[in-house]
């Protein structure tokens, strides 16, 4: 448990009339350690863009979308926040306070600007103060434009299906003023992260130590690495019904879930891929969701409530290496108190290390967070409206390739984001296909049709299953999910 002192610094107190303030926990100082590596190239590492398009059932997408911004707020209101030093700050919204935070925040994009669909739109956009909301009512399309400081992977689909729900059944007659009692507490606080003791220190200290000893890790074939960066891409493979039940059912038979087995193919991949794989490990980040460890009147928060820590595994075969990764996996969560105990060293640990990262195209790492199953947090159906597509985007300006893994309506999605300064887009899709093919090897699945290609936002559709978020000749109707 987090001490007296650390307690009231990190608590939500009224510092003036009207304006609320606390200071950062360690795992938003990591985040903003992380995110400012990148701030010579106009860039922050790991900021998070939410693509969606919705069905508005026929109703105007400008009003709708602008009153369940607002609403947004006053039932979140961390996304409204803003960071200066060492010190989170909120000011509750007056009429005119909260018109200017529209007027920052909520961005409508009409047909007559340059932007043919919301992809092009994102990569024109760079760090922001505040979370915001991007508009295009010709498409109905959706951008939500946010800090990692301010939330992580399963918050963000708490917060999109918050959206919906407003769009659907909007609040009625909210009242600003006080809405400063929906601002949740930082992950120490919600937790009860314990304090840092010489012991942990310690042990994260060891861990990081073998981490770096491993390397140089298994990585994907990058290039211009003496180039700054360049813009973050993604492609994503998405599995049939068909496809992604016989994974789930091998997988279970052979003792595994599906993010041991397709961590591990895709990792063999990256070995068959690599001339010069020989003798080389993984080496990434444990990423382990803490919501259930949080006071439940905070387990549904729109807040970064997640741990990260070093991973190294020879991968040897399939089944070999999916072992390893449950061992590591369930190793971790199998002692919660030890887990959490390393929260706060392993965070500082990161955030130190921030100051001294190379330059962006040396910094080379594969990294795999498992959303799970996106409906007990995100329904895609809310009366009329209905969320078609959502894409979950990480900037990566540096040569680390980071993935999502979820399953959505009954089909598993592997969604890969890479900068294009520095990985080739034939990289990328023959090591998703590749790890395609090494999963269904491993786990003894044949005789299923649907490996199929799709290109979003290009004119060509190739195939239906491995699409690709690129801005080149951005057509919207080439969007067939």
């Amino acid at each position: 448990m987090a001490s007296a002192s650390m307690e009231y610094e990190l608590s939500w107190a009224e510092s003036s009339p009207g304006l609320w303030s606390r200071g950062l926990d360690a795992t938003e100082v990591h985040f903003r350690s992380m995110g400012a590596t990148a701030q010579p190239y106009n860039r922050e590492f790991g900021l998070l863009s939410i693509v969606m398009k919705i069905d508005f059932g026929g109703i105007d997408p400008v009003p709708a979308s602008r009153d369940a911004w607002k609403a947004l707020r006053f039932h979140n209101p961390l996304i409204a926040s803003s960071v200066d030093g060492s010190k989170r700050y909120y000011r509750v919204a007056s009429e005119q306070e909260l018109e200017s935070w529209l007027e920052e925040t909520f961005i409508v994009h009409t047909a007559s600007e340059s932007y043919h669909n919301v992809e092009q739109l994102r990569l024109d956009l760079g760090p922001v103060r505040r979370a915001q909301l991007h508009l295009l009512p010709q498409n109905h399309e959706l951008l939500l434009h946010i800090g990692h400081d301010v939330m992580d992977g399963q918050a963000m689909l708490l917060l999109v299906n918050n959206l919906l729900q407003e769009l659907c059944s909007p609040t009625a007659e909210i009242k600003f003023g006080s809405e400063a009692a929906n601002l949740p507490p930082p992950l120490i606080l919600a937790a009860n992260i314990p304090t840092v003791t010489e012991s942990t220190e310690v042990l994260v200290k060891k861990a990081i130590n073998d981490w770096f000893a491993a390397l140089p890790w298994l990585s994907l074939k990058a290039v211009n690495t003496e180039r700054p960066p360049g813009n973050t891409r993604a492609q994503r493979q998405k599995l049939t019904e068909t496809e992604t039940e016989a994974v789930i059912a091998a997988a279970k038979v052979k003792g595994f879930t599906p993010t041991h087995v397709v961590e591990a193919a895709a990792i063999l991949a990256i070995a068959e891929l690599d001339p010069d794989s020989a003798d080389k490990s993984y080496g990434s980040c444990g990423i382990f969701s803490l919501r259930q460890q949080c006071n439940l009147q905070w387990r549904h928060a729109v807040s970064p409530y997640l741990h990260i820590y070093p991973l190294v595994i020879k991968p040897t075969d399939f089944a070999d290496s999916a072992a390893q990764l449950k061992d590591y996996y369930q190793g971790q969560r199998s002692d919660m108190r030890s887990l959490l105990s390393l929260v706060q060293p392993t965070y500082q640990a990161f955030a130190n290390m921030a100051s001294t990262t190379p330059a962006p195209g040396s910094n080379q790492m594969i990294s795999l967070s498992s959303l799970g199953k996106f409906e007990p947090l995100l329904q895609s159906v809310h009366g009329v409206f209905k969320l078609e597509d959502l894409w979950l985007m990480y900037e990566t300006p540096n040569a680390v390739v980071t993935s999502f893994l979820w399953t959505r309506e009954g089909r598993l999605s592997w969604q890969v984001m890479y900068n294009d300064n520095y990985y080739e887009e034939d990289t990328i899709t023959t090591w998703i296909t590749t790890t395609k093919r090494i999963l269904f090897e491993g786990l003894g699945i044949h005789g299923l049709e649907g490996d199929a290609v799709q290109a979003a936002g290009r004119e060509k559709v190739l195939d239906s299953s491995l699409e690709k978020r690129d801005v080149q000749s951005a057509v919207h109707t080439s969007y067939k999910l």
